[in-house]
Formats: structure tokens, sequence, C-alpha cells
């Protein structure tokens, strides 16, 4: 409710009415409202009062110029430079624009003759280090053999040394002999000459033997250190082998990038070369051209921009609602925000955000199925917030400091005006929805609140 009152002042008023025995009447009356008569100025002023009401209340953000992307969109190049020698057929046509392919369906296939006189030379390498493998393996055989027949050798002198060992043990028993025989003068001394000469002789055929024993553990040693070289060879033509092998694996990695394949289920959106095109390779700077489009459609984004004055409302999760669609009007798509940029575009001065759908989308209410196709362009609704009671309040009540501070004078039930600050939702130019300060049910100032001041008396019969 509202009113107009002009507020004399109380003290003038009583003096006019009542004589000089009215003194203490007016003394009563001035005790006991001492706020008043302080709050209260020489001058009348006109004040308003209003309660405080409510209203259901959703803050949105409007964005045109939405459009549908694709959820992936990638231009397919060669990494290999050939002639387009086929073009891949799906239920009987050939792959063009609008075909639908599968992740890892073939599209096209690619000629490089060269490679192939590559491949084949790279298979005769592996072939020539294999056989080398081969002549490895059999000179180790041989070295292995060798040893063999060599350790056989150092046996068979160790043998004789020992016969040698035996025959002269039996001359130094002969000798002994023969020298007690001449001792005992059994026999003449001329007799020992001759066991003499064949300790001797056991003696040099002894010497003779390990000097054989010596040369069969050298050759020996050298049968293995053959060995060990066989071995390294061996290790070498096997390492060729490998390279041979490696240089083939190669080839045939390079053979798979002539077929181009799908990387992920879609649609081809372009498709930029016919039969026999020279395609050049994406890894040389000459100009590389794609050959195939493809954009991903079961999920697509819906991008849009929002103001500079409005992205610091914007978050991921709130409720969005794609509407206004080209091709398919009447129909509004419920979602949230998906993600957003968290920086300003430094041209448009806009921030970007997205908002992803599964598609096609089912619409239960309508029955209908709504395939969104990439090129697409609409208008996003994003709520910011919904209020069941947003306090209301008219525009007259609501003033700001020079801060920027905007605030409202609530009068509670002494009828003492205290300032309140708010926080503005909505300001139409009639009214203003509060998001914080006031509740629905306050009593505010709504007539000359620039003349107000925080604790002055709001009479009675302004509210």
């Amino acid at each position: 409710m509202r009113f107009r009152v002009s507020i004399p002042l109380i003290v003038l008023s009583l003096a006019a009415l009542c004589s000089a025995g009215c003194d203490r009447l007016n003394q009563t009356q001035a005790s006991s409202k001492p706020k008043a008569s302080a709050s209260r100025s020489s001058a009348s002023t006109d004040f308003a009062a209003a309660m405080v009401e409510s209203m259901a209340y959703i803050e949105r953000v409007e964005l045109p110029g939405a459009s549908v992307r694709g959820f992936e969109t990638t231009q397919l190049m060669a990494k290999v430079g050939g002639y387009v020698k086929e073009i891949k057929t799906i239920d009987g046509e050939e792959i063009d624009v609008g075909t639908m392919v599968t992740k890892g369906a073939e599209l096209a296939v690619l000629d490089v003759p060269e490679m192939m006189d590559q491949l084949t030379e790279k298979n005769a390498l592996v072939a020539q280090a294999g056989s080398l493998v081969a002549q490895a393996d059999a000179v180790i055989k041989q070295r292995v053999a060798g040893i063999a027949q060599r350790n056989a050798e150092v046996k068979q002198t160790e043998a004789q040394l020992k016969e040698k060992n035996a025959l002269l043990s039996l001359s130094m028993a002969k000798k002994k002999r023969i020298e007690d025989l001449v001792n005992k003068q059994t026999i003449g001394a001329e007799n020992l000459d001759e066991v003499r000469y064949a300790v001797d002789a056991a003696n040099a055929a002894i010497a003779a033997v390990e000097a054989e024993i010596e040369t069969a553990n050298a050759n020996v040693k050298a049968a293995e250190a053959d060995l060990e070289k066989a071995n390294a060879d061996k290790l070498s033509a096997e390492e060729a082998v490998n390279v041979a092998l490696a240089s083939v694996d190669e080839l045939k990695t390079l053979f798979g990038y002539t077929t181009i394949t799908a990387p992920f289920a879609g649609v081809i959106t372009k498709r930029l070369v016919d039969h026999g095109a020279f395609v050049r390779p994406a890894t040389s700077n000459s100009g590389a051209m794609p050959l195939f489009e493809i954009t991903r459609i079961d999920k697509v984004r819906v991008l849009a921009s929002v103001p500079n004055v409005q992205a610091g409302k914007v978050q991921v999760g709130q409720k969005a609602i794609f509407h206004s669609i080209g091709g398919v009007p009447g129909v509004r798509i419920a979602g949230t925000v998906t993600r957003i940029a968290h920086a300003l575009d430094p041209e448009s001065r806009m921030m970007r955000i997205e908002v992803h759908f599964k598609n096609p989308l089912e619409q239960p209410a309508s029955g209908r199925t709504i395939l969104l196709q990439p090129g697409m362009f609409g208008s996003v609704t994003v709520v910011i917030k919904e209020w069941e009671d947003l306090a209301i309040v008219p525009t007259s009540a609501l003033r700001t400091d020079d801060t920027g501070q905007a605030y409202v004078f609530l009068v509670g039930a002494d009828h003492v005006a205290q300032r309140q600050n708010v926080d503005i939702a909505f300001n139409d130019a009639k009214s203003v929805g509060l998001s914080d300060g006031v509740k629905p049910g306050k009593i505010v100032v709504t007539q000359n609140v620039d003349k107000v001041k925080d604790g002055q008396l709001i009479p009675a019969n302004s509210q």
C-alpha cells in the first residue's frame, strides 16, 4: 500500500493548538518520541513505502547464431605419393559426398609402382643376408670339428708321454741294477754305457713328446679362435638379416598407407579426387591436398558465442535449450552446457561455449526423431538461475552509490529506515528483481529515496 503525507514538526503543531496549560502534555509527547523529533527537519517531505512482492523468475541468456558441427571432422591425406588406383564402393555405389562409412572402412587405394620395386630389392637383400647366415653356420660346424680333432691330438701325445715316461722308468731301473753289479764287480764297467744311452734316449723321447703336446694345445687354441670368429661372422650376418627385414617391414607399412581408411564412423562431406589423379604425400611441402573429408555425426556440437558482459554467468552444467533451428521449426532440444572456452575471442570479444547432443535425438512428447545436420543454425538459451519467489520492488525504490553498489531502504517495525545493499537479477525499467539482500514481505521506501538517510524515521501513514 502507498500513501503520501506532509510531515510537520510535532513540537510546532502542539504549540499552535495548546495553551500554556498544555505545556506538560507537549513535554510528555516530545520526550516519548525523541527519534522522530531528531529525524525530522523543518521542511516537509513526501515519502511512500510498499511491501516487497515476489514472483517466479528464470534468468536466461539468449545466444542467437548457434551452429551445429560434427563432433569430429578430419581431412584424409596421403602419407605416400601415388596415383588413385581405385575408389571403393559401398552397397554398389562409389564412395562420394553423403556416403555413410564405418570406422576402418577402405575408401581409396593408391598405386605406387616404384615402392613395389623397392620391396623386391629389400626381399632380395633379406635372402642374401640369410645365405650368409647359412654359410656362417657351416663354418662354425667346421671349426667345432677342428677343435675336436685338435683335442684328440692332445690326448694322443699325452698318451705317448706316458709311454715314454714308462720307458724312462724301465731304463732307470736297468741302469741301477747294472750299477749295482758293477759295484759288486760281478760284471765289467763297460756294461754301464749301454744302459746310460738307453736312459738318455728315453729322456730325449719324453722331451720330444712334451713339445708335441705344446703344439697340439696351441692348435686347440687356434681352432677355438677360429670358432669365435665364425660365431661373430654369424652374428654379423644375422644383423644384416634384421636390417633387411626392417627395411621390408618399413616398406610394408608404407604400403599400408596406400589404402585410405576412415578413422571413425561418419559421413563423407567432401570428395576431392578421382581415378588416376596424382596425390602428393602430406609429408612434403609440395601443396598436398586431402582426398576426402569425413565428419562424425553420431554426436554433434552446438557452438554458440556469449557476449563479454554475460560470459561470467555461463558455467558448465547449466541447462541449455537449442531452438529456432532452421529446417526443423518448432523443435526445442534440451541439453546442458558441456564446454566453455574460459577465454574471450580477441576479435569478437565473445566466449565460445558448446552443447553436445547424441544424434539423432528422440522427442518422446511428439514421437519425432530429429537428425541434427552439421551446418544447421539456431539459437541457444542458457538458463543461468531459477527462482520460485524472487523479490520484486519498483524501480523507484532502487538507488546506486558512487561505487556502483545498488541498495534500497528497508522500513522496520519501528518505522526506521535502514539501508540494505542488494544484488539485481533483472531491471525492466518498471520493476527490479532482487536476487540477494531483500526477501518478499519486507517494506521498502519507494519515493524520494535519495532524500532518505540511514536511521531516519518514516511516518507510519507513509506505508
